[in-house]
């Protein structure tokens, strides 16, 4: 239908999830990538995790958690 798409994919939907991205800090960095995939899918997981996040919608204010600050904090 020449609509742009997400190439990460809502597992209870099957559609796209919507437009974003995300950035997790964490020791392992294949936890990070997990956790940042599963934000940009469901970006209410930011109230839920303690690591370090943050998630940019396309349309909308950046969100993040409240330890993402101590990563900006000297």
């Amino acid at each position: 239908d020449g609509r742009a798409a997400h190439h990460l994919l809502d597992p209870e939907t099957g559609e796209p999830a919507p437009a974003g991205q995300a950035t997790v800090v964490a020791d392992d960095p294949v936890e990070a990538e997990i956790l940042a995939k599963a934000i940009v899918i469901r970006p209410a997981l930011l109230d839920e995790i303690e690591a370090p996040a943050l998630y940019v919608p396309a349309a909308g204010a950046p969100r993040s958690t409240a330890t993402w600050r101590e990563v900006l904090a000297p």
